[in-house]
């Protein structure tokens, strides 16, 4: 923390770096500063050595104290995220991880040029949460685009509905924004949170700009995900629950891990539950892809019932073969859509 007597004043790093005879020299660095239009860019300083040491031991005290924070909060949360990982964890404890996702913007394929400036967002909250030695990812989208502590009350509440009853503590982590986590709205909700879920609830912070982890991972993961559906044409996302609904498969990715409660999977397929059952209790070298299906071929008029109401991904028809003009048939030249009507057209040399 450069506050003893052989680190004091920057004597540490004058001991350990020697600049005699290079004093003078003339030199350049850069450096992020804030400009007239209050946006961050990086400058380039010109002076002499000895203005870059004076530089550099002004700022190194600050420095060294963000380290300081910065490890030892890193340190502590590595240390709470084994311990939830280890199989012998205690089940009455869990680790949840939250931040907001960068906005997902609707974009459509093959859009008019229009649409592109009046274009929708969607909020995105992610969280990784551990207990019982397995790791539970979640996403919580809205078309809501504030992200402060009104709608962060929101989503924890949500959250922590999600944690068995056997739960009765939470170390929760999220980096600290004033505007977001770090006020002291969140942490006078902290206490109704609590008795609401019956839980005890701590939270921490990482350290400034420290705050990445695994829900950056799955909030691009998603996006990336649910562009691709929409570039292949598959899907329409205009809102959040279109979002939703294009991004159900991400949740059933090998690793995945989803915490529907039993009723609302027996509300969309009574035969799911069974068949998670089994698939449970085989063994692990039988087990397959979560995103593996079996594949049909009927005509369309003669599909079986119980196959129309399980269909997950359907294999498009291809598209007609290109024909040259002289190969439609006259009833066929005569039903194409005309804007005029040629006087006299030979198809003898096309």
């Amino acid at each position: 923390m450069n506050e003893c007597a052989e680190c004091h004043g920057a004597a540490g790093f004058n001991n350990s770096h020697s600049f005699e005879g290079s004093v003078n020299t003339p030199c350049s660095w850069l450096q992020w500063e804030m400009d007239k239009d209050g946006r961050m860019m990086k400058i380039q300083e010109e002076g002499t050595v000895g203005e870059l040491v004076e530089h550099i031991t002004a700022i190194l005290p600050q420095f060294l104290q963000h380290c300081y924070v910065k490890r030892e909060q890193a340190a502590a949360y590595n240390a709470q995220r084994e311990k939830a990982l280890s199989e012998s964890h205690n089940s009455h404890s869990a680790l949840l991880q939250v931040d907001f996702s960068e906005n997902f913007t609707c974009v459509a394929q093959d859009e008019i040029q229009s649409a592109h400036w009046n274009q929708r967002q969607v909020s995105l909250f992610t969280a990784a949460l551990w207990h019982s030695g397995s790791l539970h990812s979640h996403i919580l989208v809205s078309d809501n685009l504030t992200h402060s502590k009104d709608t962060i009350t929101a989503y924890m509440d949500v959250l922590l509905g999600y944690l068995p009853d056997s739960v009765s503590s939470i170390s929760i982590w999220s980096d600290g924004p004033a505007s977001q986590f770090k006020n002291r709205y969140m942490a006078a909700s902290l206490h109704p949170l609590g008795k609401a879920h019956k839980i005890d609830i701590e939270w921490n912070f990482f350290a400034t700009s420290h705050g990445k982890g695994p829900v950056d991972g799955i909030g691009g993961s998603a996006k990336r995900f649910v562009m691709q559906k929409v570039l292949n044409g598959q899907h329409i996302v205009t809102n959040a629950a279109s979002f939703a609904d294009a991004a159900v498969p991400w949740r059933m990715y090998p690793g995945g891990h989803s915490m529907t409660p039993a009723y609302e999977v027996h509300a969309k397929d009574p035969k799911k539950i069974v068949h998670k059952a089994i698939y449970g209790m085989m063994p692990k070298h039988l087990h397959r892809r979560t995103m593996m299906t079996r594949l049909h071929l009927f005509p369309d008029d003669i599909i079986p019932p119980e196959i129309l109401e399980n269909i997950s991904e359907q294999i498009k028809p291809p598209i007609d073969a290109v024909r040259r003009l002289d190969e439609y048939t006259e009833e066929e030249r005569a039903a194409f859509p005309r804007l005029f009507i040629p006087k006299e057209v030979d198809y003898s040399d096309t």
